[in-house]
């Protein structure tokens, strides 16, 4: 008699056909605040998370040094520096990752969501609620030259 409780009661709290978070590897171009296209990073997987590292500076860029960053990261070129990280799929978006906002040095907890060949971008303390996004098109070129 409690097999069939426990059965609907599993049915219940486990959703069913969970829409998977669409891939977001690749190339990205970061637009920031001020809606300039300061650089392109490359987003790349390992071991079930995310990482986006900078691989080219615009000529947009106002910042090519992370001055403000604490610890061994100050001073170092933006180019090669990762910008995010630890960031992991949850349902249909990303999760429980940290950005760096190279302006302020300060780290921040992220959320990224993929609509098309857009993603939001989403820094935040505590919850998203209390947060501010970015919207990064795929990137079209990626040479260095």
């Amino acid at each position: 008699m409690i097999y069939p409780l426990l059965i609907t009661f599993f049915y219940l709290i486990v959703p069913e056909g969970q829409t998977p978070s669409p891939p977001i590897a690749g190339h990205w171009t970061i637009v920031d605040d001020k809606g300039r296209e300061t650089s392109v990073v490359e987003i790349t997987e390992s071991n079930g998370e995310y990482t986006a590292t900078v691989v080219k500076l615009l000529p947009e860029a106002t910042l090519l040094r992370c001055e403000a960053c604490p610890g061994e990261t100050k001073g170092k070129a933006l180019e090669g520096m990762a910008i995010f990280w630890g960031l992991k799929p949850y349902k249909d978006h990303y999760d429980y990752g940290k950005i760096l906002d190279p302006e302020s040095g300060k780290v921040y907890d992220l959320k990224v969501s993929r609509q098309g060949d857009l993603l939001e971008v989403r820094g935040y303390i505590g919850t998203p609620l209390f947060g501010r996004s970015q919207y990064w098109p795929r990137a079209a070129d990626i040479s260095t030259e």
